[in-house]
């Protein structure tokens, strides 16, 4: 999609080497997952739906006595996009999505880290089409993790392959 152009702008040896997103992390943790784990169940309903594969539970590594955590217990769910559905997400995310929360102004080039991932957090998660529908069903699912993750050695290789796809991002 964009990798013919990135030989432009980074001359490599390899077209293997220019600076391309790698994969996509979605992840979300349930508060009342601890203890009622039925909780959950809305949650891993709206990242099947949005995502397109099934998501995969993630637990506590060790006991936290503060948050009332044990070792085990659940405590929400992820999934790893690659390929074709990481680009149909993309896609989906860039002008569908973000265009319908509210008050968004543009992803900030801070939350950019310097080994190349865009990390950001959507509390508005009814603005995915495969959502609209059933938003009872999903009025209580808080918010998602997105973790954009790109091929690059360093930040600016990592901005200029992002705001290539499309990405909104501001200084």
């Amino acid at each position: 999609m964009y990798k013919s152009d990135s030989l432009y702008y980074y001359p490599t040896q390899s077209n293997l080497k220019c600076p391309k997103v790698d994969k996509v992390i979605l992840y979300t943790s349930v508060k009342t997952a601890t203890t009622d784990v039925l909780t959950l169940f809305p949650t891993l309903v709206c990242m099947y739906l949005i995502s397109g594969q099934y998501p995969k539970l993630t637990y506590a590594k060790r006991s936290v006595a503060g948050f009332k955590l044990r070792e085990n217990q659940v405590l929400g769910c992820m999934v790893t996009l690659r390929n074709q559905r990481m680009m149909n997400f993309l896609d989906k995310l860039i002008h569908t999505v973000l265009p319908k929360v509210p008050d968004f102004k543009g992803l900030k080039s801070t939350s950019l880290s310097n080994n190349g991932c865009l990390n950001f957090g959507l509390s508005y998660v009814l603005a995915f089409p495969e959502l609209e529908p059933h938003f009872e069903i999903f009025d209580k699912v808080r918010g998602i993790h997105v973790s954009v993750h790109t091929q690059s050695s360093n930040k600016e290789q990592a901005l200029q392959a992002l705001t290539r796809i499309g990405f909104p991002i501001t200084n």
